[in-house]
């Protein structure tokens, strides 16, 4: 079989990417424009495969064309999940290399949802570019082209057991900082986890933390940008072992409830493991008895592998209402006074930083220039931080 192509397979089931397609090229308009591909000189969140070893002549991959008209090789499968597959692609540029890009594909209208998000978050600074879309039309699957991440943090996760304290609060930080961010274009993701969640490639922004996957994401606000009010019946929509305890009983879904998902999840970095990961995503009822027990009789237990400070977090979630606007920067500024007090700084290593993939290669940084301080999370620098940890309340300090 000569290189750049594959056996014609059966039609995909679950939304994989099958042959080459040709679809009549047509250009996405004003809202709906796409991050623009460099040609030779590389985007910061772009990743090149300079010596080509991963993107050998000898691999065999896929050809799709996108809407607009450019052609992607796509090889194998790097992730799949209950809203689709994602397959690493390349994008041959003008000088010859070869652009490292990810392909989403799907089969079910949870892309377009994706597509939607996406576009309105291309200026936020913890997701994916979407370069590109397109249609295979021989699986009859839809496709996104987008930027290319490394691992997810539950894959990190599992090869440590569990993260120092220290790149917990961090991820901790830039990963309310992105739920924030979507907040503020009027999104939900009601699928807050560590799998939702990936670090920058490693030949990129490595320690940049991006959020992904919005197939159930929904819009929480009209036109005018007004919350919408709460509705009295809705299905369930999330994933059990993070979802927000008022989800148990399928109710209408807020901030705080992402929120709360997150909370979940620093608290699995932090231990490796949640009380009741025991429970399959069937067992609902017992996954939301063990979380009103992490607030009661199981509290100590629950946070044992946490900073003291979590039991804070904890109950000040849990007190906000449905319409509140959750309390971002003060939850950054606890999250920073612990940082400080263990002393950590934003520029130590993460986790996986000592993984040797990610190890190899300088840091790149968000803003051009000399590396800043806090360029790959969220500050512009140290006073910037130490203005916002000076003017918070008492009460969290």
């Amino acid at each position: 079989m000569p290189p750049g192509t594959l056996e014609t397979p059966e039609p995909s089931q679950t939304g994989s990417i099958a042959l080459v397609t040709t679809p009549e090229p047509s250009q996405v308009t004003a809202e709906g424009s796409q991050s623009a591909l460099p040609e030779s000189t590389v985007a910061e969140d772009t990743v090149v495969d300079e010596d080509q070893s991963e993107l050998d002549a000898s691999v065999e991959y896929t050809l799709v064309k996108g809407k607009s008209g450019r052609r992607y090789r796509v090889y194998n499968v790097i992730g799949k999940g209950g809203y689709g597959v994602v397959h690493k692609a390349a994008y041959e540029m003008r000088d010859g290399h070869f652009l490292l890009l990810a392909i989403k594909s799907e089969n079910t209208d949870s892309l377009d949802v994706e597509v939607r998000v996406l576009l309105k978050m291309r200026h936020g600074s913890h997701f994916c570019a979407l370069f590109d879309e397109g249609f295979d039309t021989y699986s009859q699957t839809k496709f996104i082209v987008m930027t290319y991440v490394g691992d997810n943090l539950s894959s990190l996760r599992r090869q440590f057991g569990w993260f120092s304290w220290g790149t917990v609060l961090r991820v901790g930080m830039q990963t309310l900082h992105a739920i924030e961010q979507l907040h503020d274009r009027g999104y939900l993701s009601r699928d807050v986890k560590p799998s939702n969640f990936a670090v920058g490639a490693p030949q990129a922004l490595r320690r940049l933390v991006y959020m992904l996957d919005f197939g159930i994401a929904r819009s929480y606000t009209d036109e005018n940008g007004n919350p919408l009010p709460r509705r009295k019946q809705t299905s369930f929509r999330g994933t059990s072992r993070y979802c927000a305890l008022p989800q148990h009983k399928e109710s209408d879904q807020c901030r705080r409830d992402d929120v709360e998902s997150w909370f979940y999840m620093l608290v699995e970095l932090s231990a490796g493991r949640l009380p009741w990961a025991c429970f399959s995503r069937h067992e609902k009822d017992k996954i939301a008895d063990a979380k009103r027990k992490a607030r009661t009789l199981g509290r100590k237990a629950f946070l044992a592998h946490c900073p003291s400070q979590f039991e804070l977090i904890m109950d000040v979630v849990d007190r906000w209402p449905f319409e509140s606007i959750p309390d971002y920067d003060g939850l950054l500024v606890v999250l920073a006074r612990i940082l400080e007090s263990i002393g950590v700084d934003f520029q130590d290593r993460y986790d996986w930083e000592t993984l040797d993939k990610y190890r190899e290669c300088p840091v790149t940084f968000v803003a051009p220039g000399p590396p800043r301080l806090y360029d790959h999370c969220i500050f512009v620098d140290r006073a910037e931080l130490q203005k916002l940890v000076d003017a918070a309340p008492l009460e969290t300090k």
